[in-house]
């Protein structure tokens, strides 16, 4: 089942000081929920997400939106996407309100769930395995991953 959410004040009060966790006081961030590996995760969707360069041998960290008619990259090479570099490892307490996305990203969303369930899979074991190679550690997929705070 997909579940689109927004993290609780609380959540983001427990993590004021982790720098790379995404947070706007205006407007949370929408988060996709995803359970693997015995965890709960909260991916955030960004409406300007950077392309990142593609490396032999690590995985896609962004799962970019093609239907929501912004697929062509902007003028500063930015789509829609979901972030797995920024997603975070929650607890039931920790889920806000239910919300909801563009009617196309979401069909795009449901047509491609498992596909970015293992995309982010990937990302997330390879996370593990690189976070202390010394020859991997400082990729902007590793360095600046939020999930540095929870695993």
């Amino acid at each position: 089942m997909i579940n689109i959410v927004v993290l609780t004040p609380a959540f983001y009060a427990k993590h004021v000081s982790d720098s790379e966790i995404l947070c706007k006081q205006q407007r949370p961030y929408l988060t996709l929920i995803i359970e693997a590996f015995g965890k709960k995760f909260a991916d955030p969707f960004r409406t300007n997400a950077h392309k990142p360069k593609k490396r032999k041998g690590v995985p896609q960290s962004v799962y970019f939106f093609g239907s929501s008619g912004s697929s062509e990259l902007s003028n500063e090479q930015k789509v829609p996407a979901l972030d797995f570099c920024k997603a975070v490892v929650i607890v039931d307490e920790d889920v806000g309100l239910p919300a909801s996305i563009d009617k196309r990203e979401f069909q795009e969303l449901n047509s491609n769930y498992t596909r970015i369930v293992e995309m982010f899979k990937r990302y997330y074991e390879f996370y593990i395995a690189s976070k202390d190679d010394a020859n991997l550690k400082d990729l902007p997929e590793i360095k600046y991953s939020a999930l540095q705070y929870f695993v």
